[in-house]
């Protein structure tokens, strides 16, 4: 542990590192991780000129080779911008995207390192903001009234990915706080899922179940929670016609938007079949959508500025060699995350579930594509690699303890 307590006493950061992530927790509940951004963004410049301490404890080989690839995808990206029909428009694309990794995907990691958001009030922030974030679109969508909830800065499927997000890291931590404790996740969860449905993001109904799902079946004590969850949707969606038909129409081919999408989908795919390699450039798909239309389809078909499927929206941007390497972090993501889980912690198992959630709404929307979002998902994928980390610097060091 002696390796632990130096890395941690070399790694303390001034008060604008805490404030930065303080902000960011409670920014993130109300849709934007860009304030966190700004503020984490000048401590990162600040400390450019400052001595930096070398860390003598050794970094595990995954945790070493998802940096890389993660520095492989930006640069990937960097090269196509040079191939691109709008190469600044991309060029600026790509950079925010590396600021939002710089900051959010490796500073998590060394904010994960350090153990602080477990030991201070981030988590505490976070869920009581979340709170505030949920009642309030809740509130705006009978009083004003709106045809979605939406959080206080984008639409209704960001904010479905944002209530994935909130969820299971929400439930995680009121778990780990003790047994009387843990029945705050009923009303918390309650509050949550009603601003989901009311989002009417199918593509987060989707998402967020899968998000309990895992949640659950890593912590069987919440499977009574589950069925209470199971059963207030059942009311909601029986009182509300409108509910019913929008959830029905998941399965329907013929629905409006579902067509919309699956015409959407097959004209990346012939967008990625002429750009394999490169793809068309980060941030140039709306620019290139348009040539790929049929001649004469309806208006609504028209004028896409994504892919409604991140995972059909990497290739047609960064290409296939991009996409195998995008695939690969999340796979390395997914096992650290796995593997964390299954020590039994409950703040684990809420970050872990909230990854697989957000994954699965992705196969429907892309918002994580986009920095406000995106931070977000990536703080959290951050604090996995993090933690993972420390977890098996943990073990190292209780494996040589126990040899002593």
């Amino acid at each position: 542990m002696n390796n632990i307590n130096h890395a941690k006493s070399n790694s303390e950061k001034p008060t604008l590192w805490s404030v930065g992530w303080l902000v960011t927790f409670g920014a993130i509940p109300l849709g934007s991780s860009v304030p966190g951004l700004l503020l984490l963004l000048i401590d990162r410049i600040k400390s450019l000129f400052k001595k930096q301490h070398r860390s003598e404890i050794q970094t595990p080989s995954l945790v070493v080779w998802v940096n890389r690839l993660y520095t492989g995808l930006l640069a990937i990206g960097f090269i196509s911008c040079a191939f691109s029909i709008k190469p600044w428009i991309a060029l600026a694309s790509i950079t925010g995207y590396t600021l939002m990794i710089v900051i959010f995907f490796h500073g998590g990691q060394k904010f994960a390192i350090n153990e602080e958001f477990l030991s201070n009030h981030y988590l505490s922030i976070f869920t009581i903001t979340s709170v505030f974030a949920a009642s309030v679109s809740i509130l705006r969508y009978f009083i004003q009234p709106l045809s979605a909830a939406v959080d206080l800065v984008g639409g209704e499927n960001g904010f479905g990915t944002i209530l994935i997000l909130l969820g299971g890291l929400g439930i995680g931590y009121l778990a780990w706080l003790g047994r009387k404790k843990q029945l705050l996740a009923i009303p918390y969860l309650g509050i949550i899922t009603a601003a989901l449905l009311l989002t009417r993001s199918r593509g987060g109904w989707v998402g967020f179940a899968a998000m309990i799902l895992c949640f659950t079946l890593f912590n069987r004590k919440f499977w009574s929670i589950l069925l209470i969850i199971a059963l207030f949707c059942g009311v909601l969606f029986l009182a509300s016609p409108l509910l019913q038909e929008r959830l029905l129409s998941i399965f329907s081919l013929q629905q409006s938007t579902n067509a919309e999408r699956i015409y959407i989908w097959k004209v990346t795919l012939n967008m990625i079949q002429d750009h394999p390699l490169l793809g068309v450039g980060p941030g140039i798909y709306p620019f290139t959508y348009d040539k790929y239309t049929q001649p004469g389809i309806e208006k609504k078909f028209l004028h896409k500025s994504f892919a409604h499927n991140l995972y059909l929206q990497v290739p047609a941007e960064l290409g296939i060699p991009a996409f195998i390497i995008f695939c690969g972090i999340l796979g390395i993501v997914l096992y650290m995350g796995f593997s964390l889980a299954k020590t039994g912690h409950p703040v684990y198992q809420g970050l872990f579930a909230s990854i697989m959630g957000v994954l699965v709404h992705q196969f429907f929307d892309i918002p994580i594509w986009g920095i406000d979002i995106g931070g977000a998902f990536w703080m959290f994928c951050g604090l996995t690699v993090g933690l993972y980390q420390l977890y098996q610097l943990k073990k190292v060091s209780k494996l040589n303890s126990n040899k002593t």
